[in-house]
């Protein structure tokens, strides 16, 4: 196992310890192909007049085609080479990881068999996007110390206080969350840069996060969550989690973003959404939006204008609508999505009882025909028995679910449709497929169902 430097946010630091190992012979290696691998070279190895020679840059296997075009890369004058080329059994050799490229890949292939040294920092060398150098500070645990220290005291096993001691000691990195009393910490891949049609498609099995924009062409899809610190053009978006656009999303209905969770920026136009649970902005406009959750709306001046929002939970808008008159149509409660979404558990359901009604009949069999000995006899029921109780619980938890879901769209919804500012002629709103057209200026008003008319409450 290679000597472990720690991890550490402190450019001095990082300096002072490549600057160390230069005089002790060693050789240097630089893992990552984007612009922090450049910067790292240029302010570690060149900065203040010092001259650290370096063998090359290195990147993952997967990433090696795509980063061999990269110029910023290429006019440093080093080689691009694949991690399988470097011999990790070389004790003299010292591999610099960004924080970008401290993944699971690194965890599970390089760090465990690398018996030179390496060090890890976070992405301390970055610009924004008026070319000033800032400091990006990902130690998220140094911000939240306290919290992290309550919830080890509330862990009753010994492997998710292992997990989190590694989180906070930094062994291991990544998105951090405590799920039912559990730990969970998730790949999270940090891009330091744009992300264009050249830059390909990247899927990660985790997260991700932009610093920076996505472009024409861009495409992203990851299992966990997927947040953007600038605007999404003409691009596409797949998370399984949530998707928070900082700025916002604008495009020619070019731009489509899915997500199992909730979907936030600043503003929406021209794009296409479809999510789980909330979608949330300052200002929608012209885009079509599908989601089990709320539409939100908020701020003095947030409006909803145009389009079609297809929302099973209602909409909360401060504006809705304008003078113009512009067709903005509201689906709410018991729509097509809804519809779907009670086929998709009524089908899971049918599953669930199939497979309680296989087990009951292998449970009569077994009775039928016991194991001669009495302790593997009472082991077998045992086991069967508790597959049994098991699909059981997970039917009444479906049943449970459908409930809900019936429940939160039926006749009495509190506020299906709720605006706190004004509401403009041109508007459609439809609650659980019951029409209405707006024929005049309303404001603070509440949309609603009663004896399967909709009609207006004043907030």
């Amino acid at each position: 196992m290679a000597e472990m430097l720690k991890i550490d946010n402190q450019k001095n630091y990082y300096i002072q310890e490549v600057e160390k190992a230069y005089q002790e012979g060693y050789r240097f290696y630089i893992n990552g192909g984007g612009s922090g691998a450049c910067l790292i070279y240029k302010k570690v190895f060149l900065g203040e007049g010092r001259k650290i020679p370096l063998e090359a840059f290195v990147v993952n296997d997967s990433y090696y085609d795509m980063i061999l075009g990269k110029q910023e890369l290429v006019m440093c004058g080093h080689p691009i080479i694949p991690i399988r080329d470097i011999d990790l059994n070389d004790e003299r050799i010292f591999i610099c990881m960004g924080y970008t490229h401290y993944d699971f890949y690194d965890t599970d292939i390089v760090i465990p068999n690398i018996k030179g040294k390496f060090l890890i920092g976070d992405n301390f060398f970055t610009f924004d996007r008026s070319g000033k150098e800032q400091y990006l500070d990902y130690n998220f645990f140094n911000k939240h110390k306290k919290q992290f220290e309550k919830i080890y005291n509330k862990l009753e096993d010994e492997k998710s206080k292992a997990v989190l001691q590694a989180y906070i000691n930094q062994k291991i990195s990544g998105k951090f969350e405590f799920i039912n009393g559990r730990i969970v910490i998730t790949n999270m891949i940090v891009v330091c840069e744009d992300v264009t049609a050249v830059t390909g498609k990247l899927e990660v099995d985790g997260s991700v996060h932009v610093i920076g924009s996505i472009h024409s062409g861009g495409y992203i899809k990851a299992s966990g969550d997927i947040i953007v610190e600038y605007n999404v053009e003409t691009a596409k978006l797949i998370a399984g989690g949530n998707v928070m656009i900082k700025k916002g999303s604008c495009s020619k209905r070019d731009c489509f973003i899915e997500a199992g969770g909730e979907v936030s920026g600043s503003f929406f136009e021209a794009a296409n959404i479809t999510a789980g649970g909330n979608v949330k902005a300052n200002y929608i406009m012209n885009s079509n939006i599908r989601t089990m959750g709320r539409v939100i709306v908020s701020g003095s001046k947030g409006i909803l204008l145009g389009g079609s929002i297809c929302a099973v939970k209602g909409v909360d808008t401060y504006n809705l609508g304008n003078s113009s008159h512009i067709k903005t149509l509201l689906d709410i409660g018991r729509n097509e999505l809804y519809e779907q979404e009670q086929i998709k558990l009524n089908d899971k359901r049918e599953i669930i009882l199939n497979a309680i009604s296989a087990l009951e009949e292998g449970w009569n069999k077994m009775l039928k025909h016991l194991p001669a000995k009495k302790e593997l006899a009472e082991e077998t029921l045992k086991k069967l028995n508790a597959t049994i109780v098991a699909k059981d619980r997970e039917l009444a938890n479906l049943d449970a679910e459908i409930s809900k879901l019936a429940n939160m769209t039926d006749q009495d919804m509190k506020a299906p449709v709720c605006v706190r500012g004004n509401a403009y002629p041109g508007s459609v709103i439809i609650i659980n497929s019951i029409k209405y057209m707006l024929p005049s200026d309303v404001n603070r008003i509440i949309f609603k169902l009663r004896n399967k008319t909709v009609v207006m409450v004043k907030l």
